[in-house]
């Protein structure tokens, strides 16, 4: 009789628990309460998407940052977003993006080639002409200046994959590099007076 009447509360116990636990971790695991839902439920909708890039008629599989950067832009207004860590330009058509590109940055690891942080406009806008410096003299189709020496060009001598890793050591001398037709389609797009932001 007494296992009997166990085995009945026992029955009772689980038909309420069970539901409720179910519940409780369906609830707990499908929003933001939980950490398994950043780590796994988060993860999932931010995972990086890859592109495939022939460079040098080497095909490459590039990380392509899905952020919204333009999210918090300003109606109306015309901007460019640069990110170091991200190694990645997005164009801002308010809180729209028009256009985004993986890019390379200045190899910081060498004395005077980091690209510098900050808000700044295109200031000038040319086509095929020679950019010079100390030990270089490259072609560009592209040039949109907008701190001192530093801008937007296409590098058609640039042997690594735009957004890879080797940029601190065999990135720009500073400025941004962008593939050719990034770099038409962003001449093509801005005007001189375009703000351009660039970030860590």
């Amino acid at each position: 009789m007494k296992q009997s009447i166990d085995t009945k509360t026992k029955n009772r116990i689980a038909f309420f628990i069970y539901p409720a636990v179910t519940i409780i971790i369906v609830v707990f695991f499908y929003t933001g309460f939980n950490p398994l839902y950043n780590i796994f439920v988060k993860k999932s909708q931010n995972s990086t998407v890859v592109q495939t890039m022939t460079i040098n008629g080497l095909v490459t599989n590039l990380p392509v940052a899905t952020d919204n950067y333009c999210i918090n832009m300003t109606d109306g207004i015309k901007e460019i977003i640069v990110s170091i860590s991200d190694q990645h330009l997005w164009a801002c058509n308010g809180t729209t993006e028009a256009y985004d590109t993986a890019v390379t940055t200045g190899a910081y690891k060498v004395a005077g080639d980091e690209t510098p942080t900050g808000t700044w406009k295109i200031y000038a806008k040319q086509t095929n002409r020679y950019l010079t410096g100390p030990g270089y003299r490259d072609f560009v189709q592209y040039w949109m200046p907008f701190h001192g020496n530093y801008g937007f060009h296409d590098a058609s001598w640039q042997t690594f994959p735009f957004g890879g890793s080797l940029y601190p050591t065999e990135g720009s001398h500073g400025c941004v590099h962008l593939p050719t037709s990034a770099a038409k389609w962003l001449f093509n797009w801005s005007s001189i007076g375009t703000t351009v932001m660039v970030e860590k």
